[in-house]
C-alpha cells in the first residue's frame, strides 16, 4: 500500500491537476479490488482495540 502511495505521489507531480486526480484514482481503484484497504483498516482497528 505504501509503495502504491509513493508511486502515485511521484506520478501526480508531472501531470496537470485533472489528470493527476485520475492517475491517483487508478491506484485507489486497484488497491480496492485487491482488498488491500480492507486488510489495512482491519489491522488498524485491531490495534486500536488492543
Amino acid at each position: 500500500m505504501i509503495r502504491a502511495a509513493k508511486q502515485a505521489l511521484n506520478g501526480i507531480d508531472t501531470q496537470p491537476v485533472h489528470r493527476s486526480y485520475r492517475y491517483e484514482q487508478g491506484f485507489t481503484y486497484e488497491l480496492n479490488l485487491l482488498g488491500v484497504a480492507d486488510e489495512a483498516r482491519q489491522t488498524f482497528l485491531d490495534r486500536s482495540n488492543a
